[in-house]
């Protein structure tokens, strides 16, 4: 799983190959396709929120977002130096994983492996189960939170929630993880910025308002 994270991007198929082109401008909102090409993460605001009703393409524009960053890394990487070829896979993994490996993640996934982690933790502390997954999902969970340079976490709000507070703890985690590492983040989400204080907390709403280019769809 984390020899995945650094060969793939987990982009889904539909968006492999998205581009900031295929936002049709017509139907959307240019402006936002001139902030998000323009943004960088800084300290300050190391992540982009891209908040609206669904099927406005949100989705798609962070996926571009990834493939257009991972492209620029892949040229300034090899600039210089023989590590185009596409048959030397060790050479554009070793760059992937020492320069700026990306990623996508829904954020149902990323709860589901923080569950998976701890239901397996008995029979790996026993010593009854192949340690080989257990060792390869916390390594994928840690890459996550503290490696990835540019990580789109999809779909904020989806995720499956009970009155543990586990889901918003796994999240808060993550985000607050990711802004103190000053990585860049973007999230899509369908829940309006001002409802965040009650679906997670007024400090996860105050910490996105502040850290985050927020991108609005309408």
């Amino acid at each position: 799983m984390s020899d995945l994270l650094l060969r793939g991007t987990n982009i889904p198929r539909v968006f492999r190959n998205a581009t900031y082109a295929d936002y049709d401008t017509n139907r959307g909102d240019p402006q936002i396709l001139e902030m998000l090409q323009q943004w960088r993460p800084t300290d300050a605001q190391p992540s982009v929120l891209m908040v609206g009703p669904p099927g406005l393409a949100k989705t798609m524009l962070a996926c571009a977002a990834l493939n257009e960053y991972q492209k620029d890394l892949n040229f300034r990487a090899g600039q210089g130096k023989q590590l185009t070829t596409k048959r030397d896979e060790s050479v554009l993994t070793y760059l992937r994983q020492e320069r700026s490996p990306v990623y996508f993640v829904q954020l149902s996934e990323w709860i589901d492996l923080q569950l998976q982690l701890i239901r397996m933790e008995p029979g790996f502390r026993r010593d009854e189960i192949d340690s080989t997954e257990y060792y390869e999902i916390n390594r994928l969970l840690l890459d996550l939170r503290t490696r990835v340079k540019l990580l789109v976490v999809d779909d904020v709000g989806k995720e499956h929630r009970t009155n543990t507070g586990f889901a918003e703890d796994a999240f808060d985690l993550l985000v607050r993880k990711r802004y103190n590492e000053g990585l860049g983040t973007i999230y899509t989400s369908n829940i309006p910025l001002d409802q965040w204080s009650s679906e997670y907390s007024v400090s996860m709403q105050s910490l996105i308002e502040r850290s985050s280019l927020i991108l609005t769809f309408r």
